[in-house]
């Protein structure tokens, strides 16, 4: 009865959680219709693609946008596109540009290295490399897991009994609160 404490090795409380995004295709095909619209955000490629066709590959420049913004905007106004403003920050992020020319450049070297076949095995294979694996390694200390002492339920007819005294102490109680209210 007398539990006080108990001594555990780190590891008991330690854990990893691992999470695995990856597309759900099965098969890929690379050909060269099929890698060009990687280029440019699916969101945003009307835009991506006027401001490539305009600048070509200085959009990956670090600094590109920062004197173009004002062009970008009058081009966005005279095409009647409703950019949100996150959207726009997002099209003028040079991060974004930087990532769509890496998943191109992939998806380049992968079809000259495979062709223009289809593949069931290679998409997989290319998910393995590029997927986005994150791991969260913590700690838990779940107190009721390791001390919880079980207290066995009552027995049914005890409770009833405690049920019927009690409404016997308060009879006429609920009676006297009502009249006095009245």
């Amino acid at each position: 009865d007398g539990l006080k404490s108990q001594v555990f090795d780190n590891k008991e409380f330690g854990y990893w959680k691992v999470t695995v995004e990856r597309p759900l295709r099965k098969s890929a095909q690379f050909t060269a219709e099929r890698i060009a619209p990687l280029r440019f955000d699916k969101s945003l490629a009307a835009e991506m693609e006027w401001m490539f066709s305009q600048w070509g590959a200085d959009v990956y420049k670090k600094d590109f946008f920062a004197g173009k913004k004002e062009k970008i905007q009058r081009w966005l106004d005279h095409e009647q596109f409703e950019l949100t403003g996150a959207n726009l920050k997002k099209l003028l992020d040079p991060k974004l540009w930087l990532a769509r020319r890496e998943l191109l450049e992939i998806a380049e070297k992968l079809q000259k290295h495979f062709g223009d076949e289809t593949c069931d095995q290679i998409w997989n294979n290319f998910t393995l490399f590029t997927e986005d694996v994150k791991t969260v390694i913590g700690y838990e200390i779940s107190f009721n897991k390791y001390f919880y002492v079980h207290q066995p339920l009552r027995d049914l007819a005890e409770v009833v009994k405690e049920i019927r005294d009690l409404e016997a102490e308060t009879k006429g109680l609920l009676e006297q609160i009502l009249s006095f209210s009245a």
